[in-house]
């Protein structure tokens, strides 16, 4: 997808919600990983897209990722690295910008 690579105004959070505290029958409280990874939420917005670019965006995302629920591979903008991504549940925001051109705003997942 030639969309998520050039992301603007690009957001990464750090890992969120891995973490549990417990208190043990003895001891200090505890507080433990819940999982080996923790999933971090990336937002931007695309390059301005052509008309057709645009379609396209919208064809990948209705078709190709069922309406956002499924996940996908492609480079992550800060690193270059293939990653795993997905939507996190919210519409993908599109905002002309003149020219007849669009910029799609996205919330992303970083999958680990």
């Amino acid at each position: 997808m030639p969309f998520i690579d050039q992301l603007r105004g690009l957001s990464l959070n750090g890992p969120d919600g891995n973490r549990r505290t417990f208190v043990s029958d003895s001891g200090n409280t505890k507080v433990r990983a819940v999982t080996t990874a923790a999933e971090r939420m990336m937002s931007g917005r695309t390059r301005p897209l052509t008309a057709a670019e645009f379609e396209n965006f919208e064809n990948f995302w209705n078709y190709d990722l069922s309406q956002g629920t499924l996940s996908f591979a492609a480079p992550h903008p800060m690193t270059g690295t293939v990653t795993v991504f997905r939507s996190d549940g919210s519409p993908y925001q599109p905002m002309p910008v003149g020219g007849g051109k669009i910029r799609v705003g996205l919330s992303l997942v970083v999958l680990p």
